[in-house]
């Protein structure tokens, strides 16, 4: 038998008072719940670690079946718990006589102790963007594994969200449609969905870059590049570190980028009529990552490879055909699909934002206007 517990608000943030209601499966009446740990910095940890050694649980309420206990968290994270049911009143001991007011409810304890958590959101933060078009603050709350959406009303704030554009072309690209929903797309994603599985994307693109770059004659490529492929083809098949997946964005990132510009006077795109054709069109706009240690910039890059070359391979503004023997088969994740909206509303002339006037909206995004509306 166990003792289990429903949290109001279900999803409660640091600060808010939560309301536990316990329910007992063993046929008891009453519960206690101690604490045994708590996020680092909480006023509940530091009670914890005054204890005596061998005494480290701090009561943390009892009650009645049914009945509702309130508690304060004031630091986001997991709070673990123990519980135990209890028959309580059956009989009484102490006192002089029967009944006594001075005498004691027994306590039978029902079953073994309930090993529990309380999960207190967290609010997480990335930048998102590139350097050439300005950055945004993407904030969303996570509780254990799961983004979870909030509300103005109940967490203080609406996320998750797009925040503080540093560019006016940052602006209107938050506002595109693809963005908006790639935003929304987060709600209730677990870590392992938001992430996918960035080793088998590298992988996939290992393979497939170079084979559309070897792709040749009228219908695909002018020449067979094989300037930018060995390097790809010596990655690591599936890397598993971050330097591992450092290393990819910075070759998949440089390699492709020389491939679809023609770089040192290679001319593997020519148009229709014979001219040297660039592909400048579906450029790519993240950062180059410099190491491992800003992971956030790497998983950003990489996203914006996948993207640059699904859109490149089928340009045919820049090939004969459209290379559809090479394409990525690997998903990225949510998150990566996000900076992937994000990307391609910024490198776009004119993104699709319906919530603004035509006019000003090519003005705002590709003429250096800026919105002051507001300020009139």
């Amino acid at each position: 038998m166990a003792v289990t517990l429903a949290t109001v608000p279900a999803y409660a943030v640091p600060g808010q008072r939560v309301r536990i209601t316990a329910t007992l499966t063993g046929g008891g009446n009453f519960f206690r719940l101690w604490l045994t740990n708590a996020p680092d910095g909480s006023g509940a940890r530091a009670q914890i670690e005054a204890m005596p050694v061998g005494t480290a649980r701090l009561e943390l309420a009892s009650g009645y079946a049914d009945t509702s206990v309130y508690i304060d968290l004031d630091v986001g994270g997991v709070y673990l718990l123990t519980a135990q049911e209890y028959v309580k009143g059956a009989s009484t001991y102490g006192g002089g006589y029967e009944s006594d007011p001075s005498s004691y409810e027994t306590e039978a304890q029902v079953g073994a102790e309930s090993t529990l958590q309380i999960v207190t959101g967290q609010r997480l933060e990335q930048r998102v963007g590139a350097p050439a078009y300005g950055y945004a603050t993407l904030r969303l709350w996570v509780w254990d594994s799961t983004v979870r959406a909030t509300t103005a009303a109940l967490h203080g704030e609406a996320t998750p969200a797009l925040l503080s554009p540093t560019t006016q072309r940052m602006a209107t690209a938050m506002q595109a449609t693809a963005v908006r929903a790639a935003v929304a797309a987060l709600v209730n994603k677990t870590t392992a969905t938001l992430m996918g599985t960035i080793a088998t994307l590298v992988a996939d693109m290992r393979i497939k870059l170079p084979a559309h770059f070897h792709n040749v004659g009228g219908a695909y490529h002018a020449t067979a590049d094989t300037n930018n492929d060995t390097e790809i083809e010596g990655l690591q098949s599936g890397p598993l570190s971050p330097e591992g997946y450092a290393r990819a964005a910075q070759v998949l990132r440089s390699r492709l980028w020389q491939h679809m510009t023609n770089a040192e006077d290679y001319r593997y795109h020519i148009n229709g009529i014979g001219s040297v054709e660039p592909d400048y069109d579906n450029a790519l706009v993240a950062a180059l990552p410099g190491s491992a240690n800003d992971m956030g910039a790497v998983i950003m890059a990489i996203a914006d490879v996948a993207r640059a070359y699904e859109q490149h391979r089928v340009d045919t503004n820049h090939h004969g055909l459209a290379d559809a023997a090479n394409a990525l088969v690997v998903v990225p994740g949510t998150l990566l699909l996000l900076h992937q909206a994000v990307l391609d509303a910024l490198r776009q002339a004119v993104p699709t934002v319906p919530t603004i006037n035509t006019a000003a909206l090519q003005l705002l995004h590709s003429a250096g206007f800026r919105d002051s509306t507001s300020e009139r």
